[in-house]
């Protein structure tokens, strides 16, 4: 096409240099007609892409204005630009042309056609080449796996990411695509963010728990031990409250299993659980026993991050169990002689993964509630309960019947991960809706 002098070559180094994106595009239904009657110079005598309504993408505002506020001034040689939306390629290349080398730039469009437009327009292989440049399809797992590989930015620079404004003009899938990237990238910041100030907490944690992992031996056999059984996750949210005794006087045959610090609210509803799980490092986690039944729990088996506290680990009165998890000493020194968890950012997270992994047949969850009507975040006996939020940290949202809710940037964080999680673990999953947050993906029951 000679419209397109640049398509043939980039489509060729894309299948060199990025073989997942080349075969996600070479997938995708093209609509060649589009490609050949939409490209036109426009009234600035620019090259334009002509909408289904007739107009340009750029008649109305040239490039030079939209994309003149397009620059990475804070640690530019460090950072990346994620850009939602490429256009014929205006607002790409003027992040292109005016960061450093070093700077990634990573493009994504849910549109074929305008990918095919912008490829064919600008000569892209010294960037791909330099490893400068880089294409993401729509797929959320390879959107993870390239943030993932954005380590170093989050840490010692800064993402910056650009919904482009024309294209938004095509339909509203560019703003879909872009608040899923938006909820990626807030993912992996509080995840990064943990790893950069307390790294040196977490591995502390570990060498002076590491006799004692040696001494508790292993998780390996619980792989595959909940083949044929339910499991319920309880969390501590506000209706746990409400449904916990309920569930106390009719336990049924389901493995029950918390969190370290959700035990003295469990306790409160009369229920027992199989076990309990504890990954957080702080130790502040210490003060779970300050409500603690020690008495209650000491039979009760607690599989601990080995990052945990080691006070924390040596106060618990019952038998305990290590978990290898990911970031710590295990990652690097056993990864092919251990289990190695992704803990995730919230505890119930990690208990689905683990009881995903265990081969439980369905899991039920109750008190996740990940939000709260009025002032009480978490139920009583937990160490939160009563706790009062930095107003910052605070969102507002709406429940399954339109009802004002109170939560965090945290666990909403969370409650994404949560649900991008249980699109594909094995394990069906269903939740005990209590009036909270709606966690998408889960069937909500009722008792």
């Amino acid at each position: 096409m000679s419209a397109y002098p640049f398509l043939k070559d980039n489509i060729e180094a894309l299948e060199t240099y990025n073989p997942p994106f080349y075969a996600w595009l070479s997938s995708q239904d093209i609509d060649e007609e589009k490609l050949t009657e939409s490209l036109f110079k426009n009234k600035w005598d620019m090259l334009d892409w002509k909408m289904e309504n007739g107009t340009g993408m750029f008649e109305s505002v040239p490039p030079n204005a939209i994309y003149k506020s397009w620059k990475a001034e804070e640690k530019p040689e460090n950072s990346a630009t994620f850009i939602v939306g490429c256009n014929v390629g205006y607002g790409l290349n003027q992040v292109l042309m005016s960061t450093p080398d070093s700077h990634k730039v990573i493009i994504t469009d849910p549109n074929p056609e305008m990918l095919l437009a912008c490829l064919g327009q600008t000569d892209y292989r010294p960037f791909m080449e330099a490893g400068k440049l880089h294409f993401c399809p729509v797929d959320e797992n390879i959107l993870m796996s390239i943030i993932k590989e954005l380590d170093l930015q989050f840490v010692y620079g800064k993402i910056y990411l650009r919904l482009d404004m024309p294209s938004q003009q095509l339909g509203p899938e560019y703003a879909r695509w872009s608040a899923t990237i938006r909820n990626k990238l807030e993912s992996f910041t509080v995840e990064m963010t943990t790893l950069r100030l307390k790294q040196d907490v977490m591995v502390g944690n570990e060498l002076d728990n590491f006799s004692r992992i040696l001494e508790d031996g292993t998780i390996a056999p619980l792989k595959g031990a909940g083949h044929g059984m339910g499991a319920v996750i309880l969390g501590a949210g506000p209706s746990l409250a409400q449904f916990g005794p309920e569930l106390a006087a009719n336990p049924g045959q389901a493995i029950f299993t918390t969190s370290l610090q959700g035990l003295p609210a469990v306790q409160k509803t009369g229920i027992k659980p199989h076990f309990c799980i504890g990954i957080d490092y702080n130790a502040s986690m210490g003060r779970v026993y300050e409500q603690l039944d020690h008495e209650w729990a000491k039979d009760i088996p607690l599989i601990y991050s080995t990052k945990l506290d080691h006070e924390v680990l040596a106060a618990y009165p019952g038998p305990t169990i290590p978990m290898w998890t990911v970031g710590g000493l295990g990652t690097f020194a056993l990864s092919n002689h251990e289990e190695i968890f992704d803990a995730g950012s919230n505890v119930s997270i990690t208990l689905a993964r683990f009881l995903d992994w265990c081969g439980f047949s369905h899991v039920l969850m109750v008190g996740q509630d990940f939000a709260w009507k009025g002032q009480v975040s978490h139920a009583a006996g937990h160490q939160n309960s009563g706790a009062h939020y930095n107003q910052a940290m605070l969102v507002e949202l709406e429940n399954a019947d339109g009802g004002k809710l109170t939560s965090t940037i945290q666990y909403m964080t969370s409650k994404r991960e949560m649900e991008d999680d249980i699109k594909n673990l094995r394990t069906p999953f269903f939740n005990l809706y209590g009036g909270c947050a709606v966690i998408e993906g889960v069937r909500n029951v009722d008792m």
